[in-house]
């Protein structure tokens, strides 16, 4: 499964790779408040001329959505954690593709009460296999190249974007062993070792001039996605769940590039019927169908992405569903495994957040 960064949110990336840049460099200590993790299955269609042929199970992954307390009581930082991909015996030819990565985000209180906190830096880092593929034939070739060589590549990434400037430094690395998703462990000690030993492959800048390719807050992908969902639950409670909410935009930064995120349009849905692994559904009551579009602003190359959340309940403004094509001959679909489990619980299954690398 081939998945890209930043065209959708089947995007991938995170965990705690020791030191966020610009954030590093603070003196304010943050401790984890709250901690939600939610679980999804991936289906993914394959195109084959004129057909789409899907299979259910074929990977999966996690968000993770956790707030972090300050000593400094007028600032706080949130972090969301993503983590997808293919399980290689899941899907045909063994295709192995699948990326993490974290992006914090500190905010600080306004200078007046009534503006609420202000966004004052993100910073995103991870990692992901290469995926430069265009062609699910040039996919296998690249697969049977890696095998061959026993040599797996990767892709890390640090974005940080901050009212000033934004910076981004990307670095190549990898590995001996066929590692999935379900290993991220031993690739972020991989990466680890990668930061030790070198200046990256290559960086950008971007100077915040607002001459046309600036931008406003400093608003990283994950970040705006996570506000825009949010205004639109908020505005939806406040003027009527069914009301036409407009068209809404948001502009972030990746890899020293802005893009903008665009709302273009809302479905909403009385009942909600989610697929479930066993081909039951479980009925959910007002969800939004938000339908998103990221361009980047150099060029106008954009791409097209939904997700599915409801505005009540215990997963009130949570992806419950999100799709997403990132490639032509590609389409992924993510739903949201429910167990027994409330929640927000720890789950043992993210012990790799506090690994320790030789």
């Amino acid at each position: 499964m081939a998945i890209r960064f930043p065209r959708g949110l089947v995007v991938v990336l995170l965990w705690s790779m020791g030191g966020l840049s610009g954030m590093a460099k603070e003196d304010t200590a943050y401790l984890a408040e709250k901690t939600q993790i939610y679980h999804y299955r991936m289906k993914g269609k394959i195109r084959l001329l004129f057909f789409w042929v899907g299979k259910d199970n074929v990977g999966g992954g996690t968000i993770t959505l956790s707030k972090l307390s300050s000593s400094a009581p007028s600032s706080q930082m949130k972090e969301i954690e993503v983590l997808f991909g293919s399980k290689p015996s899941r899907v045909p030819g063994r295709i192995n593709r699948w990326g993490y990565g974290k992006e914090r985000s500190r905010w600080e209180d306004a200078d007046s009460p009534l503006q609420g906190t202000v966004l004052k830096e993100t910073v995103f880092e991870g990692f992901m296999r290469q995926s430069k593929e265009n062609s699910l034939s040039e996919v296998h070739k690249a697969d049977g190249r890696e095998k061959a060589e026993k040599r797996f590549w990767y892709a890390g990434t640090t974005s940080v974007v901050q009212p000033w400037q934004a910076y981004s430094e990307i670095r190549e690395f990898s590995s001996t062993h066929d590692f999935d998703f379900s290993n991220a462990t031993a690739v972020q000690c991989e990466y680890q070792k990668r930061l030790l030993e070198g200046p990256p492959d290559r960086q950008r800048r971007l100077a915040n001039d607002r001459s046309g390719q600036g931008y406003g807050s400093p608003y990283g992908f994950l970040t705006a996605v996570q506000t825009l969902i949010d205004t639109i639950a908020k505005q939806a409670v406040r003027e009527g769940w069914q009301k036409d909410l407009g068209d809404a935009a948001v502009t972030y930064v990746y890899n020293a590039r802005p893009y903008q995120l665009l709302l273009k349009k809302t479905v909403f849905h009385e009942t909600f019927g989610l697929p479930l692994e066993d081909g039951e559904k479980e009925n959910f009551t007002k969800v939004v169908q938000a339908e998103f579009q990221t361009r980047r602003m150099s060029d106008g190359e954009d791409h097209n992405f939904a997700v599915w959340f409801p505005l009540e309940g215990s997963y009130r403004a949570v992806p419950i569903r999100i799709l997403d094509k990132p490639r032509w001959w590609l389409r992924i679909e993510l739903n949201l495994v429910l167990n027994e489990r409330a929640p927000g619980l720890p789950d043992e299954r993210i012990a790799y957040r506090e690994t320790e690398c030789d």
